[in-house]
């Protein structure tokens, strides 16, 4: 019998997830998913302020969107009402050592087990110096027994880097060149780099910490964004092989990750997601 944990990823359901945190946890946990894996701003004030400064409206609304520093304590108090469980959280910003002592006190207060960075733009760009960014993070994580973990996000596989190991993708490079970062790989933002997600899976087994599973359409980069996106199953992504990699005993927990509503309808779609993986079980 399977022993695999489903986890959901807040991004997507951000703005449903507003409306009613209540009956989205609810639903959630009546839907068989166990663990729930927001998006964290630490130091709100400062992001926003950033973001409007920059011009940038879409950053300083997404202060309105994820968890902060300030909803977060919150939130996690609403989602262990229904028994979810907080494994993971991804973190938004880039001041990593303002952020740190923010970071390590939402750790300590809920027993969250691993924060995940999105490799950004200036990092896909000089990934190179990048490298001594996530040592640092790294270190100060294992300080109070969290890890640090990579999320792969398209643009660090659609750029390759000359290394004394030969060439590799941005991704893959700060992947192994951070000994204490981990792999939390996004199935569909994979394949911008030509390679199928089972096979960089099954490359980097010793460094998986957590699967996400998203699916892209077949001609994905013609659609463009938001038409690229799809229901998991109804893509391009290789489901069933995907699943065959996921260890029986939870040991890695497997999270629906879908940038946006689909359907129309944001809990049909998770519902339809966490369906087919419970069909794929061994």
């Amino acid at each position: 019998m399977s022993n695999i944990r489903y986890g959901l990823q807040m991004f997507g359901c951000s703005a449903d997830f507003r409306k009613d945190t209540d009956f989205f946890f609810k639903t959630m946990k009546d839907y068989g998913y166990s663990i729930i894996e927001p998006c964290i701003i630490f130091g709100e004030d400062e992001f926003r302020a950033n973001a409007i400064a920059s011009g940038n409206e879409k950053a300083a609304a997404l202060a309105d969107l994820v968890w902060t520093e300030k909803s977060a304590p919150k939130f996690y108090e609403d989602m262990k009402k229904y028994g979810l469980e907080l494994v993971s959280a991804h973190v938004f910003g880039a001041d990593y050592e303002k952020m740190m002592p923010m970071m390590k006190e939402f750790a300590k207060t809920t027993g969250l087990k691993s924060y995940v960075i999105n490799i950004p733009q200036q990092a896909i760009d000089e990934p190179f110096g990048f490298v001594k960014t996530l040592d640092y993070v790294a270190d100060e994580l294992e300080s109070i027994g969290v890890e640090l973990w990579l999320h792969n996000s398209g643009n660090d596989f659609r750029k390759k880097v000359n290394t004394e190991d030969g060439e590799m993708f941005v991704y893959e490079y700060l992947l192994t060149h951070c000994e204490k970062a981990w792999a939390q790989v996004d199935t569909g933002w994979v394949m911008p780099g030509g390679i199928e997600p089972q096979d960089f899976m099954k490359k980097y087994e010793s460094k998986l910490r957590a699967i996400h599973f998203k699916d892209l359409h077949e001609n994905f980069d013609e659609l463009g964004f938001p038409k690229m996106f799809a229901i998991l199953g109804e893509g391009r992504t290789d489901v069933k092989v995907c699943m065959e990699l996921a260890p029986q005993d939870g040991s890695v927990p497997v999270y629906i990750d879908q940038d946006m509503p689909i359907s129309g309808d944001i809990f049909a779609d998770m519902k339809k997601s966490i369906d087919l993986l419970h069909s794929l079980e061994k």
